[in-house]
């Protein structure tokens, strides 16, 4: 089996079709940070996991396109997500571990990428529709599907979820 997990670039041979990794990880950085904060991090998941799992650290909101807001940076993260989804045809778990404000974006692009009804295949914006050998995948249609796979865990660290405090705030547009 032959995956390269460096950013938006991922090799997939043959093989992997057949025997690739089943769940996908994907690690999503906090502010002005970049897919290289998850070096260690990746490389230490990756000797205790196995070979079962893809781990994957985002490159879509490098650096300054953090700034871009919650919503633009979800999406684009939801992008790459299923670009990797159409690359791996393997996939059938996916989970999400974020730190800081990358837990927000993660959130952003779950809700993106969900989808409640495993039926309606071939619709446009269709998380299914992204690969036909989902059916070959198990259907977890009771809770919804995250991107066509099956939704296992969803961490974040350190993610204001619920805002920052204080009065003071600085808007870092007019910086």
């Amino acid at each position: 089996m032959s995956t390269a997990t460096q950013g938006n670039s991922i090799a997939i041979t043959a093989s992997n079709i057949n025997n690739g990794p089943e769940h996908l990880l994907v690690l999503v950085h906090g502010i002005m940070s970049s897919s290289s904060d998850w070096t260690y991090t990746e490389a230490e998941l990756t000797k205790h996991l196995g070979k079962n799992f893809l781990i994957y650290a985002s490159s879509s909101n490098t650096y300054t396109k953090t700034f871009s807001g919650i919503d633009e940076a979800g999406k684009r993260l939801a992008d790459e997500v299923m670009q990797v989804v159409k690359k791996t045809k393997s996939l059938k778990r996916i989970s999400f571990l974020a730190h800081s404000l990358g837990g927000l974006f993660a959130r952003y692009a779950v809700a993106v990428l969900y989808s409640p009804d495993t039926s309606t295949s071939g619709q446009l914006g269709d998380p299914q529709n992204c690969t036909m050998e989902n059916s070959e995948r198990t259907n977890f249609s009771k809770g919804g599907l995250i991107a066509g796979l099956e939704p296992i865990n969803f961490i974040t660290l350190a993610t204001p979820h619920l805002g920052v405090r204080g009065k003071n705030q600085v808007c870092l547009g007019l910086l």
